[in-house]
């Protein structure tokens, strides 16, 4: 009989200059289940991110040092392939804010101050999000490792015949060096 593990609580980075506001946050995803991280300012999120490599990223926008506008754009471009949902959360509620603090790469938009239901739908949401990308690179990998055993050429060609994949065989077999296909 095997033992069923509990699995990991997320974990979330809160970047907010103001305390008050971290520690709410804190206390709103403890109740949710979700483990947290804090930074203080943009530069310090961005630096926590690449170091903890969090599951979720809560981003003020109005911070000193950097801002969360280019702390978003920053994480956004070391994030890698494995895709971390930001969350923007803000009490700049124009339209033109929204529209950049989603155009920086933030993937949802939270004006404060935060309502606690609000945010449970939305974290929910995020982590439904999250299970469904996860579960994709997890068949993706799967079906990677397949290709690359079979001893047959594979190739796979999109609606132009521009070659998207091809597993190591088909580079054998084609005589290309890996990647040389694509």
């Amino acid at each position: 009989m095997s033992e069923q593990s509990t699995p990991k609580a997320l974990t979330v980075l809160v970047a907010d200059d103001t305390a008050a506001n971290r520690n709410m946050m804190q206390v709103f995803l403890k109740k949710l289940g979700f483990a947290s991280i804090c930074a203080v300012n943009g530069r310090e999120a961005v630096e926590m991110f690449e170091r903890e490599r969090p599951d979720v990223v809560l981003m003020d926008l109005m911070m000193p040092e950097m801002d969360g506008f280019e702390a978003t754009r920053r994480i956004r471009a070391v994030q890698r392939r494995v895709w971390t949902p930001i969350v923007i959360m803000s009490a700049l509620n124009a339209d033109a804010d929204v529209v950049a603090g989603l155009d920086a790469g933030g993937d949802d938009y939270l004006v404060k101050p935060i309502s606690f239901t609000v945010f449970a739908a939305k974290m929910r949401t995020v982590q439904r999000l999250l299970s469904m990308e996860r579960g994709h690179r997890e068949l993706l990998g799967r079906m990677q490792a397949i290709s690359n055993a079979v001893i047959d050429a594979l190739v796979t060609i999109d609606d132009h015949g521009i070659i998207q994949s091809a597993n190591p065989a088909a580079h054998r077999i084609f005589g290309h060096p890996q990647g040389a296909l694509i």
